[in-house]
């Protein structure tokens, strides 16, 4: 199987760490965090400036159209 190649910042990378384990520990569970842990095991840590314009990452502002009513929103 073809997987996508997942690019994160050290920072991110940080801060989604964190944020799973503050979740393992409020909900003593982590089942529901088995795949986002496995993507963030598997992604590569790149510097800031090498995430592509394009790519829409975290704290990213990006508008999303409607193509049915022509609403779009930020």
């Amino acid at each position: 199987m073809n997987e996508r190649v997942i690019l994160i910042t050290e920072a991110d990378l940080g801060g989604l760490r964190e944020a799973i384990l503050e979740e393992r520990a409020v909900s003593g569970s982590g089942q529901q965090l088995a795949e986002p842990q496995d993507w963030l095991e598997r992604a590569e840590v790149v510097e800031a400036s090498a995430i592509p314009g394009d790519l829409i990452a975290m704290h990213s502002a990006f508008a999303l159209a409607d193509l049915e009513t022509g609403r779009t929103e930020t």
